[in-house]
């Protein structure tokens, strides 16, 4: 007998979603297994703020009182978990992407390199693999399911667990169980099947626009002072070099900011979408906002750029992300002008001016062109990616540093400011 559990995402209770896994958990109880249904949209889940108690305040522990540990004590205590929800906006809900955003506290900040890239470290070890369900809408395509479970299968292979299915509710009930339950009376093996990396995408080509500029930035980040701002104030620096560009900068945490930067949306003819990466996709409360600009009216001619800074160096962590953004403007009636990833981002609020002299120039000379022309620089965007891995030698590099705790550092060092380096491998969901 197997524990499965399915976290069912949608908004709401309309659809199909709800009556295919009904019937998929009838199928698996009947033959034994233990299956249940958790509906998050039942719960109390409060969105991830990117404080990072849970790794240098509160090991493991968020710092959020919501039902977060319900749905997290759930995978631990599984053998399979089920990703399940209606698309919206072409990706899974801001329902179901808040409750993965608050998976976090199962690991550490340590990163490590798995199979040459770099991964976090597992807080209570080995973690129940994944699948997903989709039901997509009337807007979807094929393309759209194929992006999102592309993601899924990414977050397992991060997650360092087998991707089990991927089916939707088009897919036949029975096969769909029948694959679920051949997988888990199979006997395990060691080796898992990596995904294929997603190749960047290309700079469009776009016809430039002159005169001055409004520039709307909305920044996805969960915090107002964050490296998204950092890098952002260069970048808007860049683009007030034109004269008479306006630039206007506005969050999007709270059902408040929301509104305002929906009537904001409805007035700019140039957008850019500022975001870190969050478990290899945007936070919850963007792709909340994503969600509400499926209601509004396009504006003709309006042109949409994207921004991704992560901490993890590997520009191609955020691949399986720019795969999604590059055809969100296209639901929007917008032009997409392309997508400039960042990585290595974490720490730059510490390091010296010489350090990131570089980097804030890139992005200035992005921000300047964007102004000028209405149009995002092709060479910039690829040198500001510093290449899609790691290469032989920093992959040396890093082990070494590895072995001696510098990469370690800046988190044991913040983990020491508020006294809970002793408590830093603690495991507070354990029974």
């Amino acid at each position: 007998m197997a524990i499965v559990t399915i976290f069912d995402g949608s908004l709401d209770d309309q659809g199909e979603l709800g009556g295919f896994t009904d019937g998929l958990v009838a199928r698996m109880n009947d033959n034994g297994h233990e299956v249940a249904v958790l509906r998050l949209r039942d719960l109390h889940i409060s969105r991830c703020t990117g404080c990072w108690s849970c790794w240098v305040k509160t090991p493991g522990d968020c710092a959020h009182k919501d039902d977060g540990d319900e749905f997290r004590s759930a995978w631990l205590r599984s053998d399979l978990v089920i990703l399940a929800c209606r698309l919206e906006a072409g990706f899974i809900s801001s329902v179901l992407k808040t409750a993965v955003d608050k998976f976090i506290p199962l690991a550490h900040p340590y990163i490590k390199l798995v199979n040459g890239e770099c991964a976090h470290l597992h807080r209570y070890g080995d973690l129940a693999p994944l699948g997903v369900i989709l039901e997509p809408g009337p807007r979807d395509s094929e393309e759209d399911v194929r992006v999102t479970a592309d993601w899924a299968e990414r977050f397992a292979d991060q997650c360092r667990v087998d991707f089990v299915v991927s089916a939707t509710t088009a897919d036949p009930l029975e096969s769909t169980a029948a694959t679920i339950e051949q997988y888990l009376a199979a006997p395990k093996v060691e080796e898992r099947r990596s995904p294929t990396r997603p190749a960047p995408v290309p700079i469009p080509e776009v016809d430039p626009v002159a005169g001055s500029h409004r520039l709307l930035v909305l920044s996805g980040s969960a915090r107002a002072e964050s490296n998204t701002a950092i890098l952002m104030e260069h970048f808007c620096d860049g683009f007030g070099g034109i004269e008479g560009n306006e630039t206007s900068f506005m969050l999007l945490k709270s059902p408040r900011q929301r509104a305002e930067a929906i009537a904001a949306w409805n007035e700019a003819d140039l957008v850019v979408f500022a975001l870190p990466l969050y478990v290899h996709a945007m936070a919850g409360h963007l792709k909340r906002f994503f969600e509400l600009l499926e209601d509004t009216e396009p504006r003709p001619g309006r042109r949409v750029a994207f921004m991704v800074q992560s901490g993890f160096p590997e520009a191609h962590q955020s691949r399986w992300l720019e795969q999604y953004l590059a055809r969100l403007p296209a639901r929007w009636g917008a032009i997409y002008l392309g997508t400039a990833v960042r990585g290595g981002v974490e720490g730059i609020q510490i390091q010296p001016p010489w350090m990131t002299k570089k980097l804030y120039a890139q992005l200035a000379g992005l921000g300047l062109e964007l102004g000028r022309s209405g149009r995002l620089d092709r060479d910039l965007v690829t040198a500001l990616a510093r290449g899609e891995s790691l290469s032989v030698v920093a992959r040396f590099m890093f082990t070494l540093a590895s072995r001696v705790g510098l990469t370690d550092f800046y988190w044991n060092k913040r983990l020491k400011e508020n006294g809970a380096f002793g408590d830093r491998f603690a495991r507070p969901l354990e029974p």
